[in-house]
């Protein structure tokens, strides 16, 4: 009998529907993928065809993030169990209140 994690990654495979799915889900866990420091200042904002797109409300963090941008994209599709993620756009968005 498959679990719901293995129906949940046969159907992302199959239709971008389903992979978005599973990759907003992760904002929950998104603290876990880049830390404490950066998830206060980023978030997920979108997931389209492979590509996350991430939104950041410090150039600094901006910055720092894309230095790490090949480990995140690992952690995600390791979280997954599967590679979803094929490429991270990180963006600077203004009026975002860091999180606490």
């Amino acid at each position: 009998m498959e679990t719901l994690r293995e129906i949940m990654l046969d159907l992302a495979r199959k239709d971008d529907f389903y992979s978005r799915m599973l990759v907003v889900a992760l904002e929950e866990e998104w603290e876990n993928v880049v830390g404490e420091s950066l998830a206060r200042c980023s978030w997920i904002e979108d997931f389209v065809h492979g590509v996350l797109y991430v939104g950041v409300s410090d150039p600094m963090w901006l910055h720092e993030l894309r230095l790490h941008i090949g480990e995140i994209v690992h952690a995600i599709n390791d979280k997954l169990g599967y590679p979803i993620v094929k490429k991270v756009v990180m963006r600077r968005r203004s009026g975002y209140v860091e999180r606490r």
